[in-house]
């Protein structure tokens, strides 16, 4: 019986972490710096977001590859149906948002760079759609931080108070 998730998918979940960590301190950062550097900080929070949606997505492939490490002792129902409910959501939410930045950015007609590389606009420039579309990122980012912090806490709840092994099954080093 597979006992802990795979390490690629350890090292894929941890590194995701890292990645959104960087994504939320660039921009918020960026409220608090002079105008070059929150340039700066800008690119980098872009690029750090197409890096989010590439390791999502091959998550997201990884998921359906791998089996899945059973949780003992296992769930009620409930706490399955609540963490799929819980973990799909964050899936989707992650994969969406860098799409809704990169067109919110592209509507408002403003060029980025993504790894040195210079991406133009490639939709027509509509400031107001470009206004909605900034509104739904900011949103969809409050969303996933609180989705983020019911993870944490699920995760917490599952080892202290359920005594079982959900998050065990996910550590970089543990001993089972």
């Amino acid at each position: 019986m597979l006992e802990r998730y795979k390490s690629i998918q350890i090292f894929m979940h941890w590194m995701t972490l890292f990645l959104v960590i960087g994504l939320y301190a660039t921009i918020y950062l960026s409220d608090y710096v002079s105008y070059t550097t929150e340039k700066t900080l800008t690119t980098i929070h872009f690029n750090l977001g197409v890096f989010v949606w590439l390791f999502m997505l091959i998550r997201f492939i990884m998921h359906f590859k791998f089996q899945t490490p059973a949780i003992t002792p296992p769930m009620t129902k409930f706490f399955r149906v609540a963490s799929k409910a819980g973990h799909h959501t964050l899936y989707l939410l992650f994969l969406i948002q860098p799409i809704i930045g990169v067109f919110f950015r592209a509507y408002d007609g403003r060029s980025w760079s993504f790894i040195g590389m210079e991406i133009n606009p490639f939709v027509p420039v509509d400031e107001d759609f470009s206004y909605v579309l900034r509104d739904v990122h900011d949103t969809v980012g409050l969303i996933i931080l609180g989705l983020i912090a019911l993870h944490v806490t699920a995760a917490l709840f599952h080892h202290y108070f359920l005594k079982d092994n959900t998050l065990k099954r996910m550590l970089p080093f543990s001993d089972k």
